[in-house]
């Protein structure tokens, strides 16, 4: 467990995670950004999966739910925190009861809703709904986000919902794509898309407008894992794509970037996001981009004529769009990615968001509250 360093000056943040891993959001974008301008600690619910750094202290669970509740008081008990940030609304229940529990102050802490209210679950719904009613400051990770929250939820949030946008840490994604191999000559072109295997990323629509829009050669690149593996690769040997589909599974961020790096376009089939860290990621790797037209997505496609959105579900309609996407020359299809990267630059930054982040943060310190560490 990694030591936090206590300059004077700097904020002290407790950022509450399920899980700390290596594709976890909340650790990558806002934890490793932010160690050298605050005092990190990282308290994960469940077994850290990622290594650790040294300028973050870490508290890890056991992987039990009475596990979780441990470690999160000992985290606490440590005390002297600016600000508690916590990123999921069972989190924030546990923090609730927690400080019920110990009587202490709700006053320095953040919930961050990740997520578009549709896409949560029943549960979580509920533990978000509570959290906001308790919890003085939330903030949605999207302006659609935000407006996805039902009007019964807000008239019983302790105060408006802010918004402060997702963003991802483009120089981390240029460095790592700069350390890609060059694809070999002659070889096809390639189609990369990320997310879980589950019903609402559709994977299944990909496929099946892959089929339809790509050549011998090309090759279409799925990231992530799920209970739908079987079912996709399945999929794919009865559209006669099987040889050409790739599902490496869960990797590391700088490897996802660098599988950006070599690849000719993205596409997300996704049905809900919050506003997804994986198409801006995308879009910074310099890819033209092909996603469904929910809300998260338009939210992104405003910024960039390198994003096309196409409705929901509809294979054919993707197979045109990508056809079209992959016909162009490759002098358009470049042009098109300096703009997705420079609108990534501008609106959708690692830099930006916790730019935001620290107006609160800095708000909640004015405030000369007790901190959180301590008991009221």
């Amino acid at each position: 467990m990694g030591r936090a360093v206590t300059t004077s000056g700097r904020l002290h943040v407790l950022h509450v995670v399920v899980q700390a891993g290596p594709t976890n959001s909340q650790w990558n974008e806002h934890c490793l950004p932010m160690a050298d301008q605050h005092v990190i600690t990282v308290c994960s619910l469940l077994p850290s999966t990622v290594a650790a750094d040294p300028r973050i202290r870490r508290y890890d669970g056991t992987g039990s739910r009475l596990g979780a509740l441990r470690v999160l008081r000992s985290a606490l008990r440590s005390g002297g925190y600016d600000v508690v940030h916590v990123h999921a609304p069972s989190s924030a229940a546990l923090l609730l009861g927690v400080a019920a529990l110990g009587r202490r102050r709700m006053d320095d802490v953040v919930f961050t809703l990740h997520n578009s209210w549709p896409n949560l679950r029943r549960r979580n719904r509920l533990l978000a709904a509570l959290a906001m009613a308790l919890i003085p400051t939330s903030v949605a990770c999207s302006t659609s986000a935000a407006d996805s929250i039902p009007g019964w939820v807000r008239r019983i949030a302790r105060r408006p919902v802010q918004v402060v946008t997702n963003g991802v840490d483009v120089q981390r994604v240029v460095k790592a794509g700069e350390e890609a191999p060059a694809a070999p000559a002659g070889t096809g072109r390639t189609v990369v898309s990320i997310g879980r295997l589950i019903p609402i990323k559709d994977q299944a629509t990909l496929i099946t407008a892959f089929a339809t829009a790509s050549r011998p050669g090309d090759r279409l690149v799925i990231v992530g894992e799920g209970p739908l593996r079987g079912e996709l690769e399945r999929l794919a040997g009865r559209l006669g794509v099987a040889d050409r589909l790739e599902l490496p599974g869960l990797l590391p961020r700088d490897e996802v970037y660098r599988v950006l790096a070599g690849a000719d376009a993205y596409v997300s089939t996704s049905r809900g996001e919050g506003l997804p860290l994986s198409v801006l990621e995308a879009l910074a790797a310099q890819l033209p981009a092909v996603l469904t037209d929910i809300p998260p997505h338009q939210e992104v496609a405003a910024a960039t004529a390198a994003a096309r959105l196409v409705p929901v579900g509809d294979a054919r309609a993707f197979a045109d769009a990508l056809s079209r996407l992959l016909a162009l020359p490759l002098e358009q299809r470049e042009a098109l990615g300096r703009s997705a990267r420079k609108a990534v630059t501008d609106a959708f930054s690692v830099h930006s968001m916790t730019h935001g982040y620290a107006r609160i943060y800095a708000a909640l310190r004015r405030g000369d509250r007790q901190p959180i560490g301590a008991a009221a």
